[in-house]
Protein backbone atom coordinates (compact mmCIF):
# COMPACT_ATOMS: atom_id res chain seq x y z
CA UNK A 1 0.00 0.00 0.00
CA UNK A 2 1.22 3.41 -0.91
CA UNK A 3 0.21 7.15 -0.25
CA UNK A 4 -0.10 9.38 -3.43
CA UNK A 5 -0.42 13.30 -3.05
CA UNK A 6 -1.48 15.99 -4.99
CA UNK A 7 -2.21 19.61 -4.61
CA UNK A 8 -3.55 22.37 -6.90
CA UNK A 9 -5.15 20.49 -9.77
CA UNK A 10 -7.28 24.03 -10.47
CA UNK A 11 -9.32 22.62 -12.79
CA UNK A 12 -7.20 20.96 -14.66
CA UNK A 13 -8.94 17.30 -14.75
CA UNK A 14 -7.64 15.51 -18.01
CA UNK A 15 -3.85 16.34 -17.20
CA UNK A 16 -4.26 15.13 -13.66
CA UNK A 17 -6.61 11.90 -14.67
CA UNK A 18 -2.98 11.55 -16.88
CA UNK A 19 -0.90 11.97 -13.98
CA UNK A 20 -2.99 9.42 -11.63
CA UNK A 21 -2.66 6.79 -14.20
CA UNK A 22 1.06 7.09 -14.64
CA UNK A 23 1.69 7.22 -10.67
CA UNK A 24 0.35 3.65 -11.36
CA UNK A 25 -2.20 4.33 -7.84
CA UNK A 26 -4.23 1.69 -6.72
CA UNK A 27 -7.31 2.50 -4.42
CA UNK A 28 -8.46 -1.29 -4.85
CA UNK A 29 -5.30 -2.74 -3.29
CA UNK A 30 -5.15 -0.30 -0.37
CA UNK A 31 -2.67 2.77 -1.94
CA UNK A 32 -4.16 6.43 -0.61
CA UNK A 33 -5.01 9.46 -2.53
CA UNK A 34 -4.61 12.97 -0.83
CA UNK A 35 -5.42 16.05 -2.52
CA UNK A 36 -4.34 18.61 -0.52
CA UNK A 37 -6.85 21.95 -1.59
CA UNK A 38 -7.50 23.85 -4.71
CA UNK A 39 -9.31 21.47 -7.01
CA UNK A 40 -11.43 24.12 -8.23
CA UNK A 41 -10.84 28.10 -10.51
CA UNK A 42 -9.16 28.85 -13.47
CA UNK A 43 -9.26 25.38 -15.52
CA UNK A 44 -12.72 24.43 -16.79
CA UNK A 45 -12.57 21.10 -15.81
CA UNK A 46 -13.47 21.89 -11.94
CA UNK A 47 -16.98 20.45 -11.62
CA UNK A 48 -15.30 16.97 -13.75
CA UNK A 49 -12.51 17.68 -10.47
CA UNK A 50 -15.26 17.91 -7.45
CA UNK A 51 -17.63 15.18 -8.97
CA UNK A 52 -14.36 12.72 -9.06
CA UNK A 53 -13.28 13.30 -6.02
CA UNK A 54 -16.00 13.24 -4.21
CA UNK A 55 -17.23 9.98 -5.70
CA UNK A 56 -13.79 8.28 -5.17
CA UNK A 57 -14.37 9.37 -0.98
CA UNK A 58 -17.64 7.66 -1.33
CA UNK A 59 -16.31 4.71 -2.27
CA UNK A 60 -13.12 4.20 -0.87
CA UNK A 61 -13.81 6.51 2.68
CA UNK A 62 -10.90 5.37 4.36
CA UNK A 63 -8.22 6.22 1.65
CA UNK A 64 -9.17 9.16 0.01
CA UNK A 65 -8.78 12.35 1.66
CA UNK A 66 -9.63 16.14 0.17
CA UNK A 67 -8.35 18.78 2.50
CA UNK A 68 -9.52 22.37 2.16
CA UNK A 69 -7.57 24.96 0.13
CA UNK A 70 -7.61 28.89 -0.14
CA UNK A 71 -9.82 28.52 -3.46
CA UNK A 72 -12.40 26.33 -1.77
CA UNK A 73 -12.56 28.84 0.82
CA UNK A 74 -13.13 31.55 -1.32
CA UNK A 75 -15.84 30.00 -2.92
CA UNK A 76 -17.62 29.16 0.35
CA UNK A 77 -16.94 32.43 1.42
CA UNK A 78 -19.59 33.41 -1.17
CA UNK A 79 -22.19 30.01 -1.22
CA UNK A 80 -22.50 30.55 2.34
CA UNK A 81 -23.30 33.90 3.13
CA UNK A 82 -26.87 34.38 4.17
CA UNK A 83 -29.61 35.37 1.81
CA UNK A 84 -29.36 39.81 2.02
CA UNK A 85 -31.85 41.63 3.30
CA UNK A 86 -30.40 45.09 3.32
CA UNK A 87 -28.08 47.29 1.09
CA UNK A 88 -25.12 46.18 3.46
CA UNK A 89 -25.05 42.66 2.82
CA UNK A 90 -25.95 42.64 -0.60
CA UNK A 91 -22.66 45.05 -0.76
CA UNK A 92 -20.90 42.46 1.17
CA UNK A 93 -22.70 39.61 -1.13
CA UNK A 94 -20.74 41.69 -4.39
CA UNK A 95 -17.34 41.67 -3.09
CA UNK A 96 -17.30 38.20 -2.27
CA UNK A 97 -18.94 36.89 -5.57
CA UNK A 98 -16.29 39.38 -7.45
CA UNK A 99 -13.49 38.12 -4.85
CA UNK A 100 -14.11 34.43 -6.34
CA UNK A 101 -15.11 35.56 -9.74
CA UNK A 102 -11.68 37.31 -9.97
CA UNK A 103 -9.21 34.64 -8.35
CA UNK A 104 -11.07 31.95 -11.17
CA UNK A 105 -14.24 31.35 -10.52
CA UNK A 106 -15.96 32.14 -13.58
CA UNK A 107 -13.91 29.00 -15.48
CA UNK A 108 -16.02 27.09 -12.48
CA UNK A 109 -19.17 28.45 -12.81
CA UNK A 110 -18.75 27.69 -16.41
CA UNK A 111 -18.10 24.29 -15.50
CA UNK A 112 -21.14 24.17 -13.87
CA UNK A 113 -23.49 25.89 -15.68
CA UNK A 114 -24.76 25.98 -19.57
CA UNK A 115 -26.01 29.74 -19.27
CA UNK A 116 -24.83 32.84 -17.80
CA UNK A 117 -25.46 35.01 -15.30
CA UNK A 118 -27.20 38.33 -14.31
CA UNK A 119 -25.54 39.34 -11.36
CA UNK A 120 -23.45 37.79 -8.06
CA UNK A 121 -26.97 37.76 -6.21
CA UNK A 122 -28.15 35.76 -9.35
CA UNK A 123 -25.35 33.44 -9.44
CA UNK A 124 -25.64 32.85 -5.54
CA UNK A 125 -29.07 31.80 -5.89
CA UNK A 126 -28.26 29.60 -8.89
CA UNK A 127 -25.51 28.00 -7.06
CA UNK A 128 -27.51 27.37 -3.71
CA UNK A 129 -30.41 25.59 -5.84
CA UNK A 130 -28.23 23.38 -7.67
CA UNK A 131 -25.57 22.43 -5.56
CA UNK A 132 -26.28 22.15 -2.16
CA UNK A 133 -25.31 18.84 -1.76
CA UNK A 134 -22.16 19.64 -3.24
CA UNK A 135 -22.11 23.06 -0.82
CA UNK A 136 -22.51 20.85 2.13
CA UNK A 137 -19.74 18.37 1.38
CA UNK A 138 -17.18 20.72 1.10
CA UNK A 139 -18.03 22.71 4.18
CA UNK A 140 -17.02 19.37 5.97
CA UNK A 141 -13.47 19.56 4.71
CA UNK A 142 -10.45 19.03 6.64
CA UNK A 143 -7.87 21.46 7.12
CA UNK A 144 -4.92 19.07 7.49
CA UNK A 145 -4.45 15.62 7.91
CA UNK A 146 -1.48 13.70 10.15
CA UNK A 147 0.18 10.55 8.60
CA UNK A 148 2.37 8.82 11.42
CA UNK A 149 3.10 6.33 9.27
CA UNK A 150 4.96 8.58 7.08
CA UNK A 151 6.00 11.03 9.47
CA UNK A 152 4.77 14.11 7.51
CA UNK A 153 1.41 16.29 7.62
CA UNK A 154 -0.87 17.49 4.97
CA UNK A 155 -1.75 21.11 4.71
CA UNK A 156 -2.71 23.58 1.99
CA UNK A 157 -0.45 25.99 2.13
CA UNK A 158 1.36 25.60 6.17
CA UNK A 159 1.77 26.78 9.68
CA UNK A 160 2.79 29.72 11.64
CA UNK A 161 5.98 28.54 13.52
CA UNK A 162 6.12 28.63 17.46
CA UNK A 163 2.34 27.43 17.66
CA UNK A 164 0.92 24.07 18.68
CA UNK A 165 -1.23 22.53 16.11
CA UNK A 166 -4.00 23.01 18.83
CA UNK A 167 -4.36 26.46 18.07
CA UNK A 168 -3.14 27.26 14.36
CA UNK A 169 -5.26 29.51 12.82
CA UNK A 170 -7.69 28.24 9.59
CA UNK A 171 -6.15 31.29 7.71
CA UNK A 172 -2.44 30.79 8.14
CA UNK A 173 -3.21 26.65 7.05
CA UNK A 174 -5.27 27.93 3.57
CA UNK A 175 -2.94 31.02 2.92
CA UNK A 176 0.77 31.28 4.66
CA UNK A 177 3.44 31.59 2.01
CA UNK A 178 7.02 32.95 3.29
CA UNK A 179 6.92 33.14 6.96
CA UNK A 180 6.65 29.70 7.07
CA UNK A 181 8.61 29.03 4.32
CA UNK A 182 11.75 30.73 5.99
CA UNK A 183 11.52 30.32 9.44
CA UNK A 184 8.93 27.54 10.55
CA UNK A 185 9.85 25.66 13.63
CA UNK A 186 7.66 23.13 15.90
CA UNK A 187 7.36 23.44 19.39
CA UNK A 188 8.89 20.37 20.71
CA UNK A 189 6.66 17.68 21.73
CA UNK A 190 4.10 18.86 19.47
CA UNK A 191 2.25 16.84 17.04
CA UNK A 192 4.27 19.17 13.77
CA UNK A 193 7.52 18.13 15.86
CA UNK A 194 9.71 16.06 13.60
CA UNK A 195 7.72 15.69 10.49
CA UNK A 196 7.93 16.59 7.17
CA UNK A 197 5.30 19.40 5.72
CA UNK A 198 3.79 18.99 2.62
CA UNK A 199 1.78 21.32 1.27
CA UNK A 200 0.84 23.38 -2.56
CA UNK A 201 -0.26 26.89 -2.45
CA UNK A 202 3.14 28.33 -3.82
CA UNK A 203 4.14 27.16 -7.03
CA UNK A 204 7.59 25.70 -7.02
CA UNK A 205 9.00 27.73 -9.23
CA UNK A 206 8.76 30.82 -7.27
CA UNK A 207 11.13 28.97 -5.04
CA UNK A 208 14.58 30.58 -6.21
CA UNK A 209 16.34 27.77 -5.66
CA UNK A 210 13.61 24.96 -7.30
CA UNK A 211 16.00 22.45 -9.29
CA UNK A 212 13.84 23.05 -12.56
CA UNK A 213 11.49 19.77 -12.17
CA UNK A 214 8.97 17.88 -9.66
CA UNK A 215 8.46 18.87 -6.78
CA UNK A 216 10.55 21.18 -4.26
CA UNK A 217 12.16 20.19 -1.14
CA UNK A 218 13.12 23.23 1.55
CA UNK A 219 13.96 20.98 4.41
CA UNK A 220 10.75 21.39 6.80
CA UNK A 221 8.69 21.27 3.95
CA UNK A 222 8.19 20.00 0.31
CA UNK A 223 5.74 21.82 -1.94
CA UNK A 224 4.05 20.12 -4.44
CA UNK A 225 2.45 22.79 -6.40
CA UNK A 226 3.33 22.34 -10.26
CA UNK A 227 1.63 25.69 -11.26
CA UNK A 228 -1.38 24.43 -13.18
CA UNK A 229 -3.34 27.00 -13.08
CA UNK A 230 -1.36 28.89 -15.60
CA UNK A 231 -0.09 25.89 -18.29
CA UNK A 232 2.50 24.84 -15.50
CA UNK A 233 1.81 20.97 -14.45
CA UNK A 234 0.53 18.59 -12.15
CA UNK A 235 2.40 16.42 -9.28
CA UNK A 236 1.77 13.28 -8.25
CA UNK A 237 3.90 12.49 -5.46
CA UNK A 238 4.60 9.15 -4.12
CA UNK A 239 5.30 9.56 -0.19
CA UNK A 240 7.06 6.31 0.94
CA UNK A 241 10.13 7.03 -1.66
CA UNK A 242 9.33 10.58 -2.16
CA UNK A 243 8.96 9.59 -5.83
CA UNK A 244 6.84 11.39 -8.78
CA UNK A 245 5.36 11.84 -11.90
CA UNK A 246 4.49 15.06 -13.54
CA UNK A 247 2.11 15.88 -16.63
CA UNK A 248 2.60 19.36 -18.12
CA UNK A 249 -1.13 20.86 -18.22
CA UNK A 250 0.19 22.62 -22.06
CA UNK A 251 1.42 19.29 -23.62
CA UNK A 252 -0.71 16.35 -22.88
CA UNK A 253 -0.30 13.12 -24.80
Amino acid sequence: MNTFVCSDIHGEYEAWMQALKKSKLNLEAGDRLILIGDLIDRGKGSLKCLTYVFKLMEKYPSQVTYLMGNHEEIFLDFVNRPKPDNQFDYMEMMRSGERWIRNGGLATVQSMFDESFESYYDLYEMLNKKYVDLIQKMNDLPLYLIDDDNRCVYVHAGFKSGVPLSKQKREDMLWIRHEFYKQFKAISGDVLNDKLIIHGHTPVKYFSDWNGEGYYHGGHHLCIDGGAYDGGAILVLKVEDLSFVEVSCDKLI
